[in-house]
């Protein structure tokens, strides 16, 4: 009989902590996306600014590192002027998210712009682009949303895409990311220093010939052009040691990698493993006043027969 309610206790906790953490995880997925979840002090990363990288599906190639970069593409590109009409551009500002939200994403497609059917996880620590009520993330110009849109396609890329990890130079060689070319001088040259292609660090990284062909001669012919745009839309300089010769940069493919990057397994939230040690202590309580009610059955007939 004890054997039977110690089970059905442990049952009850188990399913009580899975309960708990559910709830949580919801509560923390429709968290809106607000100025209290992000902080002023953002910094880009030297290796992003130098390289450039081109995440796939990307609203703006290259993305966007500043405001004015923002600005520059926002005039020339009619896509991207048209899916940002409602940002303010002369609010815009940097800033870093300082806890993760799942948040609908827009991403480029043959293109046109569509929104995602689900939110994805937007880590900590990305930097975003805000005018103080609007998001969009610099890396690739994606804008975010706390709520679903109705300009979906059946043809939206997996997960595992639309979510590649931070740039490392390392992700040029394992994910299907190109290099975008760097912004123009003048007002839109960053303010830290560009890092050195021929830095020790990104050689090991680089494939084989990628520091000859990014460092261009000041004389020769002018590198190929790819408008994502059409005529009204930036030029972007295809990378000859990414992409097959002779072919110029298209926009990523409906269809899934032959080697897709690899999916990180998602780690347990500490939150998860307070709610089931709080589950636990109850249920260890409840098996103590249990024990105490089954002692106290067990003497009081002696005490009778006395």
């Amino acid at each position: 009989m004890n054997a039977r309610r110690l089970l059905l206790v442990a049952i009850c906790a188990v399913v009580s902590a899975t309960s708990l953490h559910i709830i949580v995880r919801s509560l923390r997925q429709s968290a809106p996306l607000t100025r209290h979840a992000v902080a002023p002090g953002a910094k880009i990363s030297a290796a992003a600014r130098a390289l450039r990288p081109n995440y796939p599906y990307s609203v703006i190639p290259g993305g966007a590192y500043s405001p004015a970069e923002l600005r520059f593409v926002n005039g020339r590109d009619s896509l991207v002027r048209e899916h940002y009409s409602d940002f303010n551009m002369n609010d815009a500002r940097l800033v870093v998210l300082t806890a993760d939200r799942y948040q609908y994403a827009s991403f480029r497609l043959n293109n046109h712009i569509f929104w995602t059917h689900h939110r994805l996880l937007i880590p900590k620590g990305e930097v975003l682009l805000t005018d103080g009520q609007n998001y969009a993330r610099t890396r690739c110009g994606n804008r975010l949303s706390n709520t679903a849109k109705a300009e979906t396609t059946p043809l939206q890329p997996p997960d595992a895409l639309l979510s590649l990890p931070p740039f490392r130079p390392e992700l040029l060689m394992t994910a299907p990311i190109e290099l975008a070319p760097a912004p123009p001088t003048g007002e839109l040259a960053q303010e830290n220093p560009v890092l050195p292609f021929a830095s020790p660090r990104l050689a090991p990284y680089l494939p084989t010939g990628t520091e000859a062909e990014l460092q261009l001669p000041e004389s020769g012919p002018a590198p190929e052009l790819y408008s994502p745009g059409g005529a009204t839309g930036p030029a972007y300089r295809t990378s000859p040691g990414l992409t097959p010769p002779g072919s110029s940069l298209p926009p990523p493919s409906n269809s899934i990698p032959l080697s897709p990057p690899p999916i990180q397994a998602e780690v347990p939230e500490p939150g998860s493993l307070v709610l089931f040690g709080v589950a636990l202590c109850v249920s260890g309580w409840l098996l103590g006043r249990m024990a105490r009610g089954n002692r106290g059955a067990a003497v009081r007939p002696k005490e009778g027969g006395k």
